[in-house]
């Protein structure tokens, strides 16, 4: 009887395994090459800094902020249980179409930089009303990017470290 109790339980405890394994795979993320091209130049950048710790990236239709007035461009999920531990970054491909090459790199350091380094967003402001870091809450317009690409990069290339 109790061989036959302790067989049950490894049968049991394989079962759960071997379905662990099996619903873990099916979340798998296909590596968007466009997206990758963005993080391998993030990594270049920040030599090594940020970038490197496997966060997923993918695009979805459109992302709705918490409000659900307006679109959000990307978000960063930390070790989600959905997608079995892994971080990643949903981007917006609405607004990803809509962004030139530096949004987009600063969009996706900003979202690295979360997913990360587990940063929190800043939300000082300039004297001309630009963002005072890449971390702000809302995107920098793209005239802001212009006026002080050098303060965003710096702050960039400083990676995980604040």
């Amino acid at each position: 009887m109790l061989k036959h109790v302790s067989l049950i339980r490894i049968l049991f405890y394989l079962t759960i395994i071997i379905l662990a394994v099996s619903c873990s795979k099916k979340f798998q993320f296909k590596k968007v090459q466009e997206l990758e091209n963005y993080r391998d130049v993030i990594e270049r950048i920040t030599k090594g800094k940020l970038g490197l710790k496997g966060t997923n990236l993918y695009f979805v239709d459109d992302l709705k902020n918490d409000n659900d007035f307006e679109t959000t461009l990307a978000t960063c999920y930390s070790y989600e249980v959905k997608f079995i531990g892994d971080n990643y970054i949903e981007f917006s491909k609405t607004a990803w179409q809509r962004l030139n090459n530096i949004q987009r790199l600063v969009l996706m350091s900003h979202e690295l930089l979360h997913c990360d380094c587990n940063m929190d967003h800043k939300d000082d402001i300039l004297e001309d009303g630009c963002p005072a870091s890449v971390m702000h809450t809302f995107a920098p317009r793209l005239e802001c990017i212009e006026k002080h690409l050098v303060r965003y990069f710096d702050e960039i290339k400083l990676g995980c470290k604040e």
